[in-house]
């Protein structure tokens, strides 16, 4: 017999580079920061998978015109900056009109897939000096009088950073809005080593080109910034990887920056204590996220009375401390590695420490029936919470869904990422736990979205109790697996579950309400 369609690929789940979600945070003056920073795929990071299709129509009997290029010159050097590297350099060959077009293109991507496409080999990590080469002739090359954005992704050794300097002086030159410099090893820390530090020289004001740097990412570099450096009057991000940060350098950061509304640290060697002060003047910063930062111990929030979203990953804490009037409306906290004390906190004084939250996002570990109190302090404002569990099925994680659904009146809509069942778990069963059927019927719960559903048991006893628990417009089933990795983004790791969307839609459509719209992805 012959091999099945499909028979020997490789399974979606756990692949490399897996498709990125980007979730809206629900407030406007952070959406629109974000989707500035993600526009045209370009720092987004991760490998875009687009592909252009020129197909030739050969017909003695049909004329084909070619209309795209007698479309103005703006228009088709437009299109080019939609594509990588490799597909507009590409674009030189189609005729004598689009042969220079690709040297004006306003986004230039530096990734090595993104230039030579996915699967080629010619610049191995060996051949860092081929690379360099074709960079510096692409920049030599281009003619257009500025760029909106430059996105290098490649680690490069100490004896590059000569190159790594020109490359962003031409950037800022050409009054380059985002910059992204992802210098970090893919399987290492990038400081193992010599490490870059981004050039503050280029941006001196005798040039008076820093004004126009809007999004700024480093990855794997050191950015210093002197006590008095006010070129970075309009940036708006900047994002942190793998990056030495201490608190004296937070400080001058923001102190200088005084338009910065996002600040993200992800991975970056801190010190015990991090402050977030803009000294004499009160910070713009709505968005700060701080992601597996280690030796980090204190968080101080001052000053930050525009503070509209908060995210923290890593080790519980011994101190988050918010001053002055910061309004949090969203959180997200995850406490991984130490997580039952994460879980306490979260449990009994978040609701104190960010008492205007309408958006939660909560990763909870393997607990115990016993460990969840037997009241949790109201969420007076959550409209919108989400729920991720870590490891096998936790013991008690219907009985936390149903305190935290109690303890949030206003909740309208509520996000499950369920957790891998036990191999003893697989049998489905229809009697419900009576300790489960007995509920105050929730008022304002309208949505419910479950993720990474396998048909277990408790999966199917905590649907029916969502559904006799609320009047619920609207229930999502999905079988695929989703992992937050900070900063609006979700990584879709495929399919994990075995089950069918029909044996799901067979398991579950006798329990839904005719009032309620089943879905199942």
């Amino acid at each position: 017999m012959g091999k099945r369609k499909g028979d020997g690929k490789k399974p979606r789940f756990w692949i490399k580079d897996q498709p990125r979600i980007y979730s809206r945070f629900s407030l406007p003056e952070i959406d629109m920061i974000m989707e500035d920073r993600l526009s045209r795929d370009v720092i987004c990071g991760g490998n875009r998978k687009i592909r252009s299709n020129f197909t030739t129509v050969e017909d003695d009997n049909i004329a084909v015109e070619d209309l795209i290029s007698k479309l103005p010159e703006e228009i088709l050097c437009h299109i080019i900056s939609f594509l990588t590297m490799r597909e507009a350099v590409t674009t030189s060959v189609l005729s004598r009109r689009w042969r220079y077009l690709w040297r004006t293109t306003l986004n230039l991507d530096f990734d090595v897939n993104n230039m030579t496409g996915n699967g080629d080999t010619k610049f191995s990590q060996q051949d860092n000096g081929g690379f360099v080469t074709w960079i510096n002739q692409i920049l030599a090359l281009h003619c257009s009088e500025r760029i909106e954005s430059l996105r290098l992704q490649r680690w490069l050794g100490a004896e590059y950073s000569r190159d790594i300097d020109q490359w962003i002086q031409f950037a800022v030159d050409k009054k380059v809005q985002k910059l992204d410099i992802n210098l970090s090893k893919e399987n290492s820390s990038s400081w193992d080593g010599e490490t870059y530090v981004f050039p503050n020289w280029v941006l001196t004001r005798e040039r008076g080109m820093g004004s126009t740097l809007k999004h700024l990412t480093l990855s794997g570099c050191n950015l210093i910034l002197p006590r008095k450096f006010s070129i970075f009057s309009s940036l708006t991000s900047l994002t942190l990887k793998d990056t030495l940060v201490v608190e004296g350098n937070v400080l001058n950061i923001l102190s200088n920056c005084l338009c910065l509304q996002w600040l993200s640290m992800t991975a970056c060697f801190c010190s015990k204590r991090l402050k977030f002060s803009g000294g004499r003047s009160s910070l713009k910063l709505k968005h700060l996220n701080i992601q597996a930062c280690y030796y980090l111990k204190e968080i101080d929030i001052c000053d930050a009375v525009n503070l509209v979203s908060f995210e923290y990953s890593g080790f519980m804490l011994r101190r988050i401390l918010c001053k002055s009037s910061a309004a949090v409306a969203r959180l997200c906290f995850c406490t991984v590695w130490n997580p039952l004390a994460g879980v306490k906190y979260a449990l009994s004084s978040l609701t104190s420490d960010f008492p205007q939250l309408e958006t939660l996002l909560l990763t909870l570990p393997r607990i115990k029936e016993d460990m969840i109190p037997d009241s949790i302090p109201t969420f007076t404002k959550l409209k919108h919470l989400v729920l991720m569990f870590i490891g096998a099925h936790p013991e008690g994680f219907l009985e936390l869904t149903s305190s935290l659904i109690k303890a949030s009146p206003l909740l309208y809509k509520l996000e499950l990422h369920l957790p891998i069942p036990l191999k003893e778990n697989k049998i489905v069963q229809e009697k419900i736990p009576s300790e489960l059927e007995v509920c105050r019927r929730h008022k304002q719960l309208r949505e419910v979205e479950m993720y990474n559903f396998h048909g277990d048991q408790k999966e199917v006893e905590l649907f029916v109790y969502l559904l006799n628990s609320a009047n619920i417009e609207r229930i999502k089933i999905g079988r695929d697996i989703r992992f937050y990795r900070g900063d609006g983004e979700w990584l879709n790791a495929g399919f994990l579950s075995k089950i069918k969307r029909k044996q799901a839609r067979k398991l579950l459509r006798g329990k839904v309400p005719s009032a309620t719209r089943l879905i199942i992805t």
